[in-house]
C-alpha cells in the first residue's frame, strides 16, 4: 500500500499498473479524496492528477484546465473512458508531477469523447477540446499505466534519456 497523498515518482511500478474500476455504489465515497486530490494538484501548480500518482490505485482523476481554457475550473471524473477521439490531432510539450523536470512533445487528439461517473454514481458523457482534451488523455492515461514518455517519438525520447536516467537512479538511492 502507498501513502496516499505523496507523489509517486517514476520509475515507481505502481504508475504502470492499471489503476482499479470505483464499483457504482462506492463512488460517493471518493468526495473526500477528490478533494484531497485537488488540494495536492493544486499545491503543486498541476492542471490534472490521477489516484495512481499520489497512491490510490483507483480510476480517479482531477483536472483544472484554466486559466488556459475558460470557462472549465475544476472537474473530477471516476471511472473515465475515452469513448471517441477526433482524427485531428496537434502537438504540444507536456510535462507529469510523476516526472519532475521532464518536458517533451506529445501528439494528441484534438477532441474527446469522454464517459464517466458523478460522486453519485450518475453516468455522464462530455466532450472536451484542446487544452482540456489534452489533460484529460494525460490522465486517463495515468489509469491505464502509461506514461506521457511513452507517447513520445524515438528521438525525443533519447533527448529526454539522460534527466530519465537521472530519475531512475534518485529513486533507487531512495529506497
Amino acid at each position: 500500500m502507498k501513502e496516499f497523498g505523496v507523489i509517486v515518482k517514476y520509475p515507481d511500478k505502481f504508475l504502470r499498473k492499471r489503476s482499479a474500476d470505483v464499483p457504482v455504489e462506492e463512488c460517493g465515497d471518493f468526495s473526500e479524496i477528490i478533494e484531497k486530490m485537488k488540494h495536492i494538484m493544486y499545491s503543486k501548480d498541476g492542471v490534472g492528477l490521477a489516484a495512481p500518482q499520489v497512491g490510490l490505485s483507483a480510476r480517479v482523476i482531477t483536472v483544472d484546465p484554466s486559466p488556459a481554457e475558460e470557462p472549465y475550473g475544476f472537474m473530477y471524473f471516476i471511472n473515465p473512458e475515452i469513448i471517441a477521439r477526433s482524427k485531428n490531432e496537434d502537438i504540444m510539450e507536456e510535462g507529469c508531477l510523476s516526472l519532475p523536470g521532464i518536458i517533451a512533445p506529445v501528439v494528441r487528439a484534438v477532441d474527446v469523447k469522454i464517459r464517466y461517473n458523478t460522486l453519485d454514481g450518475e453516468v455522464k458523457e462530455a466532450v472536451f477540446s484542446d487544452f482540456t482534451a489534452r489533460v484529460l488523455q494525460h490522465e486517463i492515461d495515468h489509469l491505464n499505466g502509461i506514461l506521457f514518455i511513452d507517447r513520445v517519438t524515438p528521438a525525443e525520447l533519447l533527448k529526454i534519456k539522460p534527466e530519465l536516467k537521472e530519475l531512475e537512479n534518485e529513486y533507487k538511492s531512495s529506497k
